[in-house]
């Protein structure tokens, strides 16, 4: 009799178990996640592409970085509507916005992104001073590499003023 009560005490331990471990297994994190790849224009895996997500709503943010086969993935996101944004080296950040989050599911994203443009700009200062309206003499420190450089018939000082005013 003490065998099989302690079988019937084992059994009905295990169902307890089981019904609290698939109970605790169904329920949902109440959030969800966005997945996806990054591609170039010729469709190939972008890597080390940093992603960055913003909820619409509260402008929280977290980035992560796509890995070698350019699949990145942000967990953990409270539903709603998300921005996210892709930079990599040598193209062209790439928006997208109003990404639909929702509870317990994963959204894909596939995320193509352009070469970047060269541009070139100048930024022009009037601070510096161009020219000395305190004194008129004309000076420059030169070089022992430089004074060595010249070419000389004897090493007259004489010639070498004679070739900084011809410089200047």
């Amino acid at each position: 009799m003490k065998s099989h009560s302690r079988r019937c005490i084992f059994f009905l331990l295990a169902a307890y178990f089981f019904v609290v471990a698939s109970s605790a297994l169904g329920q949902t994190p109440g959030t969800g996640a966005i997945s996806g790849v990054v591609y170039d224009p010729g469709s190939r895996v972008v890597g080390n592409a940093v992603v960055l997500t913003v909820n619409e709503a509260t402008r929280i943010s977290r980035a992560v970085v796509s890995n070698a086969e350019g699949e990145f993935r942000v967990s953990l996101l409270s539903p709603g509507s998300y921005s996210v944004s892709v930079k990599a080296p040598g193209f062209a950040e790439r928006t997208a916005q109003s990404i639909q989050v929702t509870g317990s599911e994963t959204t894909a994203l596939g995320v193509k992104l352009e070469i970047a443009t060269a541009s070139a700009g100048v930024h022009v200062t009037s601070d510096a001073e161009m020219a000395s309206m305190d004194s008129s003499t004309l000076g420059r420190a030169v070089e022992q590499d430089t004074v060595q450089a010249l070419p000389l018939a004897n090493r007259n000082y004489t010639q070498i003023l004679a070739l900084s005013q011809e410089l200047s």
